[in-house]
């Protein structure tokens, strides 16, 4: 299932972080998440609307009196991390029960996101938030922040 969903423009964190946030306005995404099984495969949560992206990456500084009063950054020297977050009509889908299933252990799996059919990423992700929530019509909604827990490859 493909989702469409915005992604932030890269932008200066206040926190002094190095952080990509975008916006790409009618690009789309799918989110997929791994069965757990040896011979993985992957599942997509459908219902799912993507709200964000975020790769971010901590800044380790070794300015010394040597750079002429110039800030120096390490290359690579921060903790890199991937945020996604995201909400949509809960179905329950195998792969949403999946979702719960990991929000109530706080395990993690493998997860894989498509950027419009071509960027391909996929890694460890632990759901930090899983939250529902009803409309006096009874539908059920729901939001998601996963996080990433380990190296995340683009294949």
């Amino acid at each position: 299932m493909v989702l469409r969903a915005p992604l932030s423009r890269p932008h200066a964190s206040a926190t002094g972080k190095g952080e990509l946030m975008g916006t790409l306005p009618s690009e789309l995404f799918e989110l997929s998440i791994g069965d757990g099984q040896p011979q993985q495969s992957f599942l997509p949560v459908s219902g799912l609307r993507l709200h964000g992206l975020s790769l971010e990456s901590d800044v380790v500084e070794v300015t010394s009196d040597d750079n002429g009063g110039w800030r120096r950054l390490l290359s690579g020297g921060g903790i890199r991390r991937m945020v996604v977050h995201g909400e949509g009509l809960f179905t329950s889908s195998p792969a949403e029960l999946r979702l719960r299933e990991l929000a109530l252990l706080g395990a993690s799996a493998e997860f894989e996101l498509t950027l419009e059919g071509e960027c391909r990423m996929r890694g460890p992700l632990v759901v930090s938030t899983l939250r529902y929530d009803a409309t006096q019509d009874e539908e059920v909604t729901f939001s998601v922040k996963l996080e990433s827990a380990g190296p995340i490859l683009t294949i």
